[in-house]
């Protein structure tokens, strides 16, 4: 297909558009259940699709591409996680720089993985509840590598209770706000001990995240910025992993057994992240008005969720099928990680290790009864809530 051409000036429409979806339901429906919406709008063939508050999706991968990579500056620079309360942290110097060396530390803690097997085997021998128990998993396999064995009880004490109270799908409801702007309180100023102990040397030695951070950051970030790349660090390893073995999980447990068993698990991996994108709703604010529909228009939405689902670009689009990935190349329309120069970095690495658990899952065939129906429309896409068992004899008799 064509790739279209993204204009934005003022009173300038985008050129292509072919066909607007607008509101057809009312906004109480929508925003509880925008996905069954969107998969609606997409089938009708929208090219732009209109939610409550004028929020505007986009449905084409190709023009969502040009947007996330805005080589003509029609968009502010934006990092989903480089981000705070204050905006954008650092330039782009300073995040590229980051992220390498974040993404190198990464690298060389994964090298060992036995006890991320250890880990995997052990959901094998006991029904464990989704999505919750994918986020500890991965926080028991990088705690080591978050904080260093040196710093205080309390904040490590502090550090597991943020798992639940901040990574965990559906958190904020789980707590009034009072407590957890208490709990947020108490954390930055714990953790602005920590960096500052850094800073003064204590640590000079350590490899851990935090400390990572505070040697390459130098004066450049203050506490509270580092505080907030580092939740980002902290979000991306537990909740965005936990949620991606999730969707794995509740895809694989709503078949029958064994039947992808001749499939990559990367692919498993793959395809439910095609269906259900952790990051599946990105905002961009554009530099000069945007007019689509008579409307002047501020921002777009860049939804990995359509571009995934996208019947015009996707043969069976809303259909469960790994084995599409034998046949993926670089022109694959998928935005699961991003695209342009915020694209995640450790994308791969997120993908083997998934794949890596799914390896030792899926010989005892998993099975999951659903708890809820359809997934939270938060800002980080995690699977309904499922029970996950498996067959027994099943992990015996494939030794």
């Amino acid at each position: 297909m064509n790739e279209e051409k993204l204009t934005s000036t003022s009173g300038c429409p985008f050129h292509g558009v072919e066909k607007i979806a607008s509101l057809s339901q009312s906004s109480e429906e929508i925003s509880a259940d925008p996905f069954a919406y969107l998969d609606l709008q997409l089938q009708s063939g929208a090219d732009y699709i209109e939610l409550p508050g004028t929020e505007w999706y986009l449905s084409d991968p190709n023009q969502m591409k040009q947007v996330l990579a805005n080589k003509e500056g029609l968009f502010h620079q934006h990092s989903d996680f480089f981000f705070g309360g204050a905006g954008l942290i650092g330039d782009s110097t300073l995040q590229q720089k980051l992220g390498r060396v974040l993404l190198k530390q990464l690298q060389e803690y994964c090298l060992d993985t036995a006890e991320l097997t250890t880990l995997a085997q052990g959901l094998r021998n006991k029904q464990t509840c989704w999505p919750d128990e994918g986020n500890l998993l991965f926080y028991s396999y990088f705690k080591g590598l978050l904080l260093d064995g040196g710093d205080s009880a309390t904040l490590r004490s502090l550090l597991d209770k943020t798992i639940p109270r901040v990574v965990f799908s559906g958190a904020k409801s789980r707590r009034p706000t009072w407590r957890r702007k208490l709990f947020q309180i108490r954390f930055y100023w714990r953790m602005a001990q920590a960096i500052d102990q850094r800073r003064d040397g204590q640590f000079k030695d350590a490899n851990d995240l935090l400390s990572l951070l505070v040697r390459e950051a130098g004066s450049d970030l203050d506490n509270t910025q580092l505080t907030e790349v580092y939740l980002s660090c902290l979000f991306a390893l537990t909740g965005s992993l936990g949620f991606t073995l999730g969707w794995s999980l509740y895809q694989l447990g709503q078949t029958l057994p064994n039947c992808w068993e001749q499939i990559d698990s990367s692919d498993i991996v793959r395809e439910s992240l095609r269906l259900w994108p952790i990051a599946w709703n990105l905002t961009r604010s554009s530099t000069t008005p945007i007019e689509i529909a008579g409307q002047s228009l501020s921002s777009l939405v860049v939804c990995p969720y359509t571009a995934h689902r996208n019947p015009k670009f996707w043969p069976d689009a809303d259909q469960f099928m790994p084995q599409r990935w034998a046949d993926a190349n670089k022109d694959t329309p998928f935005l699961a990680f991003g695209w342009g120069t915020h694209k995640c970095v450790a994308a791969s690495l997120s993908v083997r290790l998934v794949a890596l658990i799914l390896d030792h899952i899926r010989p005892a065939s998993p099975t999951i009864q659903l708890l809820t129906l359809r997934p939270l429309p938060e800002a980080a896409l995690a699977p309904p809530r499922f029970i996950l068992s498996f067959i027994p004899g099943e992990s015996d008799a494939k030794q």
